[in-house]
């Protein structure tokens, strides 16, 4: 069963984190590199592993296991050991990822909303991604009615009938001719 443990300083997951590599114990009895903690002697364990959980800026953590066998791990297991600490350190590192843009976008968001200038957000096809509220005053639109639709369906002629053309110019070519210049 999985524990979080405050070892104490010469315990081993603190020996593997100032270490930086994989730790294996073969018997704990002749371990010399670190004080084992009380958690060795309440579960009878004789032998460790135990492995950095390396994140970009600092490690999230260590990863240990223990057994009851005298030298119970060898290095394919610590191979395996370190494959889950990298695939737990890439889902932190995901999770934390994913927030911080979340947390960017709701900022993001908060700005254009809140905006006193309409502001409309088109995608690389021409439809309407975002619309705020100072957009539906000037247009006359509410946003459900012209998110996901065609940009050009708020353009007057001959924009209106121009405007794929431009669209479909600029994704070919990259070159400018109206897109990417605003317009009243």
């Amino acid at each position: 069963m999985p524990a979080l443990v405050r070892e104490s300083l010469h315990a081993q997951a603190r020996y593997t984190l100032t270490l930086g590599e994989p730790v294996v114990v073969e018997d704990i009895d002749a371990e010399t590199r670190f004080t084992p903690g009380p958690k060795w002697d309440q579960h009878q364990a004789v032998s460790g592993v135990s492995v950095v959980i390396a994140g970009t800026d600092a490690a999230y953590g260590v990863l240990m296991a223990h057994a009851t066998d005298q030298g119970a791990f060898n290095a394919d297991d610590v191979h395996f050991f370190q494959a889950v600490a990298n695939a737990l350190a890439g889902a932190i590192e995901r999770t934390r990822t994913e927030q911080a843009l979340r947390e960017s976008e709701a900022k993001a968001r908060a700005i254009v909303e809140t905006t006193v200038d309409g502001v409309i957000t088109i995608d690389e096809h021409g439809r309407v991604e975002s619309f705020n509220e100072a957009a539906e005053d000037i247009f006359g639109y509410a946003a459900e009615e012209v998110v996901g639709q065609n940009i050009k369906m708020l353009m007057p002629s001959p924009y209106h009938e121009e405007h794929d053309g431009y669209m479909r110019s600029y994704r070919d070519t990259g070159r400018r001719q109206i897109i990417g210049i605003g317009r009243e």
